[in-house]
């Protein structure tokens, strides 16, 4: 009985003893980056070009992941890409400044810039007033005095009224 509890102690240790040399062997693949990193803002996707894999952060493990190969469709989908110089080990510990300087300064470009300078310039400008069209005043009253007819016409003209503007 002893000896049976030796030997399956002996197995336990040995089977914990590869798993665990499995796992750091696997961690220390994982590890290894290159030194020319693009870095992808719109997905946050880094690719190592040396080691031909991909970083990207999973949301349902809630940590960075690695993959040799990406989809034909996430490929396209990833955008414009950055060249990250010294890159730190690993890529994504600095992701939250590479998100915030890379972000917003790759997806504008100076002709971009210039386009909202103009449009903001001309909507800041006060709005030009509609144009008041003046009449002739003597034309519309000659008008009213055509359309008037008999005992009115006379009396208007007998006791016509003096014009504001003499």
């Amino acid at each position: 009985m002893k000896l049976k509890f030796k030997i399956i102690t002996v197995f336990y240790v040995v089977v914990a003893a590869m798993f665990t040399s499995l796992t750091s062997c696997n961690a220390a693949e994982e590890e290894k980056q290159g030194t020319t990193i693009f870095y992808y803002p719109k997905p946050n996707v880094y690719y190592d070009v040396e080691e031909k894999q991909y970083f990207f952060y999973s949301d349902d493990n809630n940590e960075w992941r690695i993959e040799k190969n990406l989809e034909a469709i996430q490929k396209d989908s990833l955008g414009k890409n950055i060249v990250i110089d010294n890159p730190s080990q690993p890529v994504w510990k600095d992701n939250e400044h590479h998100r915030l300087v890379y972000g917003a300064a790759l997806y504008t470009s100076a002709v971009d810039l210039q386009r909202k300078y103009y449009e903001d310039s001309i909507s800041s400008l006060p709005k030009p007033a509609t144009p008041q069209i003046k009449t002739d005043t003597t034309v519309l009253i000659e008008e009213e005095e055509k359309q008037k007819k008999g005992l009115k016409k006379f009396l208007n003209k007998v006791f016509k009224k003096k014009d504001r503007d003499e």
